[in-house]
């Protein structure tokens, strides 16, 4: 498990870090040695490196950085900043005059164009940054950007909010990012995790601490083999669960199939299928494991097997006809409240119209689970999609808190919240598995993995990484444009994501 931290965080820990005794200058200087060392690593001394600083902390790390190297014995080592040098202060204003001392020369960012250089070093803007960038910030981003060059970025790519992964503007495009302590959390959301590179986290020191409750993290393959329900020698199919699947309409059969063969591939013991008669025929064929539940009456709302089921899945291709709400409804009225549900899909879309559904999930004490995209979030919160994107971990969130659920909020990085805020970002997936039925896939697989007895939270987070890992295996051989559903729920495999 990787730990995420925030801006507000990691200035938490400077300043925890200076009040036990380290100073300022000395984080200052290890940091640079983290810099100087990838830099070292990359390049020969006869290489150019070229340093963009700005007048903040994260200028004084390049002004350090450039100046360690110069002593090491690089030879073509040209500094810019952005911004008069004599306005630094603390500790940065005392790297600039360290660097001085070298012979090297502080020059106007404004000379500066795009040449042979091995390497740039975007020293420009850190973490602090949470505002729209300047024209003339945008416009030296911009020409970074056209180097020939890779591109070193210090801590995070200029133009990144460390919060949000969001553009202030302009965003550099590193090859490599350096960032200390801990890995920050808009190094995992787009656009800035396709901006930063290969990242190296370089241990500075800091005091980074987190309370359990308002943790943010990212799970390691690793974690998977521990959080994965367990396999027993001796055992049968009632072993690892029974699944009860509201799926599929006459009009949209294919969710049904998706789903519930997502769900076998979770290792779930047992899928039972209710859906309408008149669009059967597919899940037969398609999925011979499952058992139907067939209806035909559309006024006819009793579910059968309620009592039976170790799980509950509702949504993947229902429809609106209206006789789906009253199935929904007698669903969660009579499904026990201490077994995991899964609303997806149509179950999400009559949650957003249904307040006494969503009453009804509220009660359930936190062991349902949501599967919204944005659009799907946009309704359950009343928000618009963009105010959902430039802040998906607080949407997930706050969408959490008031439905009294997990959450996973798709999209191109699927981030997990629980009620009490944790908050899983997930590392695996692609733009390939940005197709119709994706999502039927991930509803079908998080609902297995909740029937086998996995905890609600961890069955939500290990769907996602799962899924996500599955398209990244997928495409490899279809490509990101041949990408499919059912390509997604083949290449599923529980032991190969997990490492063992």
């Amino acid at each position: 498990m990787q730990l995420l931290s925030t801006r507000e965080e990691m200035q938490a820990a400077d300043r925890q870090a200076i009040s036990l005794g380290t100073p300022g200058l000395e984080l200052m200087e290890r940091a640079a040695a983290a810099v100087a060392l990838r830099l070292s690593l990359h390049t020969k001394p006869e290489d150019e490196i070229v340093f963009i600083c700005g007048t903040g902390s994260n200028g004084g790390d390049g002004l350090a950085a450039a100046r360690l190297l110069a002593c090491r014995g690089w030879q073509r080592i040209a500094v810019y900043m952005q911004g008069d040098p004599e306005t630094l202060k603390g500790d940065a204003r005392t790297n600039r005059d360290r660097l001085r001392e070298t012979g090297l020369e502080i020059r106007p960012a404004e000379q500066w164009q795009p040449g042979p250089e091995a390497w740039v070093v975007d020293a420009l803007f850190g973490t602090g940054l949470n505002r729209e960038l300047r024209p003339e910030a945008v416009e030296l981003i911009g020409r970074m950007n056209r180097t020939a060059g890779k591109i070193l970025a210090v801590d995070l790519p200029s133009g990144a909010d460390a919060n949000t992964g969001r553009s202030w503007g302009a965003l550099v495009r590193a090859e490599e990012t350096v960032t200390f302590a801990r890995k920050k959390q808009g190094l995992l959301l787009e656009p800035a995790r396709s901006s930063s590179g290969f990242v190296v986290v370089a241990q500075i020191g800091l005091p980074v601490e987190q309370k359990e409750t308002s943790r943010v993290f990212s799970l390691d393959r690793e974690d998977l083999a521990e959080r994965l329900p367990r396999r027993l020698v001796e055992s049968n199919k009632g072993t690892y669960g029974r699944l009860l699947a509201l799926v599929g309409s006459e009009e949209m059969t294919g969710a049904a199939v998706l789903s519930c063969r997502a769900a076998y591939k979770s290792g779930v013991g047992l899928v039972e299928a209710v859906m309408p008669a008149e669009g059967s025929l597919p899940l037969r064929c398609a999925v011979p494991e499952a058992i139907l539940s067939l209806y035909r009456q559309k006024d006819d709302c009793e579910i059968r097997n309620l009592e039976r089921a170790s799980a509950l899945l509702i949504g993947p291709g229902l429809g609106l006809d209206f006789h789906v709400l009253n199935r929904i409804r007698f669903a969660l009225e009579h499904f026990p409240a201490e077994k995991p549900v899964v609303l997806d899909a149509d179950g999400l879309n009559w949650l957003a119209r249904s307040p006494e559904l969503a009453e009804l999930v509220r009660r359930r004490g936190g062991r349902t689970i949501l599967t919204p995209h944005l659009l799907e979030a946009s309704r359950l919160m009343q928000n618009t999609v963009e105010e959902i994107r430039q802040d998906r971990i607080r949407a997930a969130r706050e969408l959490a808190a008031a439905y009294n659920a997990c959450v996973i909020l798709k999209d191109a990085v699927t981030v997990t919240a629980s009620p009490e805020g944790r908050v899983c970002v997930n590392p695996t997936g692609n733009h390939g598995m940005a197709t119709a039925g994706s999502g039927d896939v991930l509803a079908g697989l998080t609902a297995g993995l909740a029937a086998q007895g996995t905890p609600v939270f961890d069955a939500a987070c290990l769907g996602a990484w799962i899924h996500g890992e599955a398209g990244d295996r997928a495409v490899q051989e279809t490509g990101y444009y041949g990408l499919t559903a059912s390509d997604i729920g083949r290449f599923i495999h529980i032991e190969r994501a997990a490492g063992i």
